[in-house]
């Protein structure tokens, strides 16, 4: 059921540190089940995120973040609605090098009257 765009809310975040800890996949995944369909995500990185990405690669790839290939020290950013992956923004830069010069970036707006 569509609310009025004014209801709508932004929730805490969820942090997931994928670099030092073999449990941040899991835990994404978890999140990413767990939030609703037509729900507006916004992921960024910081410093390192490859390590222990992989367990939660298909997850982010059904929301249209397609990551796999992003190497050590690479960074990415996106901003997807849930259930609509052919609407997602991704920004990607795969190597370390790339990343320290010119790191995934953008900016966005996210307007609409209605939410859901």
């Amino acid at each position: 059921m569509l609310k009025p765009f004014d209801a709508c809310s932004i929730d805490g975040g969820h942090f997931c540190d994928s670099h030092w800890y073999k449990t941040a996949a899991p835990e994404l995944v978890s999140y990413l089940e767990k939030v609703p369909d037509g729900t507006v995500l916004i992921g960024v990185t910081t410093d390192e995120a490859s390590n222990y990405l992989a367990e939660a690669l298909p997850a982010l790839l059904d929301l249209g973040v397609d990551v796999g290939d992003v190497q050590y020290q690479g960074s990415f950013g996106f901003i997807a609605q849930k259930g609509f992956p052919e609407k997602t923004v991704l920004r990607k830069v795969t190597t370390a090098d790339e990343s320290n010069t010119n790191p995934a970036k953008f900016n966005a707006t996210v307007t609409g009257k209605y939410c859901t």
